[in-house]
């Protein structure tokens, strides 16, 4: 059965064999393995490539990389042509966003005609919106919204390029067009019932469906799938449609592998290839039943298939043809084979299928191609002469005049001239520095140019990089240096003490160190990225704010944002793209007054004061605005010159929070919670949510109209046996609070919530509906309407509710883990949990040693924990797979201080090294453990300090 999983799981690889010729398409989101696999292909050491290929059709689009830049920053989206090096912006500008705050932008898909692409954004409220952008450029002011919703995924674009599919997070389907006129209500197809999950949906657009895979957990943990259609004019209702296969089919993971003519499905039923049309009706079995056959691809005229045979996933394999009809079923033209090792592509035009595979008991290889065109006898033509070494092939060129492959042994990507020839050596077009490890990646081709090729590599220092070289040969040219999500270097920037000056500096991974000010004559003791620029405070007889550019154009001459002596580096609040704002004393002494300063520099001996005296201070949750306390009333201030807005008057809160929706502010002092419009226009009459003393901290979840509090203590003048409650923002049950869990539970992440600066993610399951609360005997995830108070869900055992801790309050990306999840440190071990249920608690780590986890980290993408424990980095893969034993990173010799981040590309961490005087930064890869870490810039005598990544 393991075996029979295997090979279902490669045959669902088997797809991502058809390259798509004339462009690179570099995404930030994971998608399908760049390189092609067959059913036996992890066996015979393919390597798992760095770079992905995206899901959606790309279509001819002359060369250009769309990259989305993504992280917690303002979004931009850029096009690179490649053949010029240039660069386009499509999207909205870095800093005036889409219009819906701070997010996470991924590209996803662009068109056949390279016209367009989507772009997916996902705010701070966890709420999702696809956008539908002009490649050139026309709608980068104003962005076209497809559609909206909680988190979504799979998107899929029609063949013409004028409709999408996308899966939300509630595993329903729904169809929209690019024009944006579904926006406000996309058409639902279909939805499943938790826990079944509704899976990669596909166009089967002559038969006016689409059709969708349905996994469900089996009891011996595996996954179970079948396969549905629906109508794709939403007359199915919001069902499951049309069943095509059921568990009593053979085999449990049906697999859609092609779409033929737009209405017939290939489909992998218990190892066999079927057809199945996408209306219903009578199926077709295409292979035999007795051999497991992986989809290389699909011939032109799709007549035939071409596939590969085997008796089971260890078993050698051959390369064979099979007919759409059914006719060869029980006798397939077999081509060659069987071999030991096979691995095979094949042209996007279907007229050409090319594999490799070792000779009969030597240990050479081979490369064949076998014509598929009409008239043409298919018989397999030597297209190399043996080597020595396997090579592993990525793509058909463009002009479909040669095969592009890699070669793990020296790193090298190759050309293989067509035609077939018997004694031709291949071509070696790159070779990978001794530092990189197996092949090139995300390999393209392209037209432009007289024909070039676009691949990932590492550069002579190291690090990663996308590079383009003719197809013809050549030296190869770097494009871009940086990670998979960034189009731009993945630098950091970091700021050094002298003994008597400083500077910032920006370094790029191992490269020299770039200057971006001047050298001051006291510490640099505070810096903040404000898009592409830096905000800086200098300390001693300066004592002042500055701005440079992160590019070092400024370095010699920076802006000075506030005079003298306004307020040092303990004093800042916010930085937007226009101001920034300090939270300083002055006189009388003790109060400190709130000023906001242009942050361009243009009236560096001026400022807005927002109060003279305020004390509580809370930044929004779109970083452009901020709540204060002044003289015993509450006010908002949005940070674009016009003057603070008096939301509540006559109040003095112990705890303040913003509705997430950018529509209301919430507070507590010591008799009750109230809500006011950020308008002001409920200043006198707030809206009395909570006749309720002792609150401490809150958290809201707008969508559901909650607000939940936690109380200080049990004690108070309306005595509750439970410390959560929740009540409606609305004031509707002002006098009567519901708890959400039993006696002696408490909310986990409760910060300092009148903290500056205070941005979080609520402890929310992305649908808002359950809340993570801990209690004496574990963790647990709680409805915040209270309906399940008394038995709210268990989701991980503890010894005692003060030894459970949040590691990080972010939730992971849900291509890693199913869903939002939070990691967890519960009884002196690292855990994996998720509020919805999608997985069962996952232990990490064993029992960490003696001492105390002093910061986590996600790393790629969400699938590694990075934890800083005593004086050493550990990481811990999300899959549970070193929960057995710590993985370190760094050496038991060399003490870790600080860890400061993550790499742009979330391969390597950032730490600063303690030994003597030595304070330096030091970069450690997280995928080799073990690896020598290495000095971010040696500057000498000089201590360097993280101030971040550049966005």
């Amino acid at each position: 059965m393991q075996a029979r999983a295997r090979m279902s799981k490669l045959r669902v690889l088997a797809l991502a064999l058809v390259a798509v010729g004339g462009v690179l398409l570099w995404s930030g989101c994971p998608g399908r393995p760049a390189s092609s696999a067959d059913a036996g292909a992890d066996d015979s050491g393919q390597p798992s490539a760095d770079g992905f290929a995206p899901d959606g059709s790309a279509g001819a689009i002359g060369g250009a990389i769309f990259v989305a830049t993504a992280g917690l920053e303002r979004p931009s989206f850029l096009a690179a042509v490649a053949p010029a090096g240039s660069q386009r912006l499509i999207g909205p500008e870095r800093g005036s966003g889409y219009g819906l705050g701070e997010g996470e932008l991924r590209f996803m898909a662009a068109t056949p005609d390279g016209t367009r692409v989507v772009a997916r954004f996902t705010g701070r409220d966890k709420r999702t919106h696809l956008f539908a952008l002009s490649t050139d450029g026309s709608t980068a002011a104003a962005p076209v919204r497809v559609a909206s919703g909680g988190y979504i995924d799979s998107v899929v674009l029609s063949p013409g390029g004028r409709e999408l599919l996308y899966v939300d997070q509630q595993h329903a389907l729904y169809r929209a067009r690019l024009d944006g006129a579904d926006a406000a209500a996309p058409r639902l197809l279909a939805t499943v019932a938790q826990p079944a999950q509704l899976e990669r949906p596909r166009w089967a657009s002559a038969a006016a469906r689409a059709v969708f895979e349905i996994d469900v957990q089996t009891p011996a943990s595996q996954t179970a799938a079948t396969i549905h259609a629906v109508r794709l004019d939403g007359r199915d209702g919001s069902g499951t449609g049309l069943a095509l296969t059921s568990s009593a089919d053979p085999g449990t993971q049906h697999r859609v592998q092609a779409v033929l003519g737009g209405a017939r499905l290939v489909a992998s039923l218990g190892g066999a290839l079927w057809a199945i049309p996408a209306a219903g009706g009578q199926r077709v079995r295409l292979t035999p039943s007795d051999r497991y056959a992986a989809l290389v691809g699909v011939a032109a005229g799709e007549t035939q298939l071409v596939v590969t045979l085997a008796q089971g996933a260890n078993w050698p394999r051959s390369i064979a043809l099979v007919d759409t009809a059914g006719a060869s079923a029980d006798q397939p033209d077999v081509l060659a084979g069987p071999f030991d090792r096979l691995q095979a592509i094949m042209s996007p035009d279907g007229m050409f299928a090319a594999y490799v595979a070792r000779e009969q008991g030597g240990s050479t290889w081979r490369v064949y191609e076998v014509s598929l065109a009409a008239g043409a006898l298919p018989v397999p033509r030597a297209a190399s002469a043996p080597l020595q070494a396997q090579p592993y092939l990525s793509a058909f060129s463009a002009d479909g005049r040669a095969l592009l492959a890699c070669r793990n042994a020296d790193r090298t990507l190759l050309r293989i001239d067509r035609p077939a020839d018997a004694t031709a050596q291949p071509a070696v077009l790159f070779r990978g520095p001794a530092s990189q490890q197996g092949c090139p990646s995300s390999i393209r081709s392209s037209p432009a140019g007289g024909g070039i090729v676009l691949f990932n590599a590492h550069d002579q220092d190291g690090a990663w990089a996308t590079f383009r070289v003719a197809q013809a040969g050549g030296a190869a040219e770097r494009l871009f240096r940086g990670g998979h999500v960034e189009l731009l270097p993945s630098g950091v920037v970091h700021f050094d003490f002298g003994f008597a000056t400083a500077a910032l500096f920006r370094t790029v991974e191992r490269a020299a160190p770039a200057r971006l000010t001047p050298w001051h004559r006291a510490s640099i003791d505070a810096a903040r990225l404000v898009g592409d620029r830096v905000a800086y405070h200098v300390a001693g007889d300066e004592d002042a704010w500055f701005v440079v550019r992160v590019d070092g154009g400024d370095r010699d001459a920076p802006r000075q944002v506030t005079p003298h002596g306004a307020g040092g580096a303990d004093t800042l609040v916010t930085a937007t793209a226009a101001r920034l704002v300090l939270h300083a004393r002055g006189a009388p002494a003790g109060a400190r007054s709130l000023a906001a300063y242009a942050l361009d520099g243009s009236a560096p001996g001026s400022a807005q004061v927002l109060a003279a005296n305020a004390t509580r201070v809370l930044v929004a949750p779109d970083g452009v605005s901020l709540a204060f306390t002044s003289a015993s009333a509450l006010y908002v201030s949005t940070l674009d010159g016009a003057a603070p807005v008096r939301v509540i008057d006559n109040i003095t809160p112990h705890a303040i929070a913003f509705d997430l929706a950018g529509k209301r502010i919430i507070a507590a002092d010591d008799q009750r919670v109230i809500a006011a419009a950020l308008d002001g226009s409920q200043a006198a009459t707030p809206t009395f949510v909570a006749s309720e003393p002792g609150v401490y901290a809150l958290d809201v979840a707008p969508r559901r109209g909650r607000v939940l509090l936690t109380l200080a203590t049990l004690d108070t003048a309306v005595p509750h046996p439970r410390t959560v409650l929740t009540a409606r923002l609305s004031g509707a049950n002002a006098a009567a609070y519901v708890p959400i869990a039993p006696d002696g539970y408490l909310l986990l992440d409760t910060p300092e919530l009148a903290a500056p600066s205070s941005k979080r993610a609520p402890v929310f399951d992305a649908s808002e509906e359950l809340a993570l609360v801990r209690g004496p005997d574990g963790l647990y995830a709680a409805r915040v309407d209270g309906s399940r108070a008394s038995a709210p869900t268990k989701l991980l055992a503890a010894s005692t509710s003060y030894g459970v801790s949040l590691l990080s309050g972010l939730p992971l990306s849900p291509a890693a883990s199913g869903g939002g999840a939070w990691a967890v440190l519960a009884d002196g071990a690292a855990h994996l949990v998720a509020l919805d249920g999608s997985f069962a608690a996952r232990a990490l780590t064993p029992e960490l040693p003696a001492g105390a986890v002093h910061a986590a980290r996600w790393a790629d993408g969400g699938r590694v924990l990075v934890l800083h424990h005593d004086e050493t980095l550990y990481a811990a893969r999300v899959s549970g797979a070193d929960a057995a034993a710590l993985v370190a990173i760094t050496a038991s010799s060399q003490r870790v201080g600080t860890l400061q981040g993550v790499t742009v590309d979330g391969r390597s961490a950032i730490y600063q090294r303690l030994s003597g005087s030595d304070r330096s930064l030091m970069l450690a890869p997280i995928a080799q453990a073990g690896s020598p870490a290495t000095p971010l810039s040696p500057i000498d005598d000089a201590t360097e300090t993280l101030v971040g990544l550049i966005p």
